[in-house]
């Protein structure tokens, strides 16, 4: 009668199985989504679009200036602290008699130091001048790391000519004339996309005087990278999942060594914590929450759960605990699911 009831006490080993190989199809299934696609929340630069309705306002008649570029390389490429460093050849195409070289060399790149800049290298294309400058660019970024580990980023960076106005000159460009050199290898990323928008900038001299405003022209080029390889997706959720599936282990384990389940309980609350430091040597800096933060609380709660749960061990029967089991799978993948619902 001891026996049957000491063998009532304990949760169903197979069932246990069952639960872990479920859970594991499962978070496969919903991480094929995001793994295998492009999510970027990274703020775009303030740029107005030019209308017709806002040359007019303008006034004047502004000269087209057509501009491309050329990357040839990215010596420099730091996605946690936002420095790139880029070697380029940006190009204009305009008309001499409108507007004077001299006053075109004055563009500016935002947030961003000029390292070297020739000369202007020019010819003539059919009554246009065309400029080239071969420059180093240094440039910061603020991005966002909310969907650390499955961050993909946007690096934008923008040029404005503080010294024309949309009712002298405006820029025109497209996507084909952003051009990036094929043989440009970032180790853990992967160039998918580009584009490129024009428009202008407000600057605000007085904000009581609405009518105290400079206008610039601005064109900004903007690389889509994704993260390659699963390495930090791995190395962040594997551990956690494992110990989970430890912890709710015990609730199988004979309650009459009650020492042992608290000991292993225990451990397990205690290996999410030292996981915690793994987690932060691979994430960037950011003082926002991040994903990886919110997948570290949640197995944290669940350990804890699990710890408290054991306390009670020798009370609670056999199938109580496997429902109790089946409820924490299924609570702990629906709150993954959230936690994973932006990625979608």
């Amino acid at each position: 009668m001891e026996k049957n009831n000491e063998t009532s006490n304990r949760g169903s080993a197979l069932f246990q199985i069952f639960l872990m190989g479920l859970f594991s199809v499962g978070l496969i299934l919903v991480l094929t989504i995001p793994v295998g696609g492009f999510i970027s929340t990274d703020e775009y630069p303030n740029i107005t679009p030019i209308t017709p309705q806002k040359i007019v306002s303008f006034g004047g008649s502004p000269t087209d200036i057509y501009i491309g570029m050329y990357i040839r390389d990215l010596p420099e490429f730091d996605t946690v602290k936002g420095l790139f460093t880029i070697d380029l050849t940006i190009w204009f195409k305009f008309d001499p008699s409108l507007i004077s070289l001299d006053r075109i060399s004055e563009f500016t790149f935002d947030s961003a130091q000029v390292e070297y800049k020739s000369k202007a290298y020019t010819r003539i294309d059919n009554g246009k001048l065309i400029a080239h400058y071969d420059m180093r660019v240094k440039f910061t970024s603020q991005l966002s790391y909310s969907n650390f580990p499955f961050d993909d980023h946007t690096i934008s960076f923008s040029l404005t000519h503080n010294f024309l106005s949309p009712s002298e000159a405006i820029f025109k460009s497209s996507k084909h004339n952003l051009v990036i050199n094929p043989r440009i290898e970032i180790a853990g990323w992967k160039i998918i996309g580009k584009k490129i928008k024009t428009g202008y900038i407000e600057d605000t001299l007085d904000p009581n005087n609405p009518k105290a405003q400079r206008f610039h022209p601005r064109i900004i080029f903007s690389i889509d990278f994704v993260r390659e390889g699963i390495r930090h997706i791995v190395t962040i959720l594997i551990p956690l999942i494992l110990i989970f599936f430890i912890a709710l282990v015990t609730l199988v384990l004979d309650p009459k060594d009650g020492g042992s389940i608290i000991g292993i309980s225990t451990g397990m609350v205690s290996a999410v914590i030292a996981h915690r430091f793994v987690i932060a040597s691979i994430s960037p800096a950011s003082g926002s929450f991040m994903l990886s933060d919110k997948i570290f609380f949640l197995f944290l709660a669940t350990c804890f759960t699990i710890f408290f749960i054991n306390i009670f061990s020798k009370k609670i029967k056999g199938s109580t605990k496997n429902i109790i089991s089946f409820l924490l799978y299924a609570i702990t993948f629906l709150m993954l699911i959230y936690i994973f619902k932006p990625l979608f």
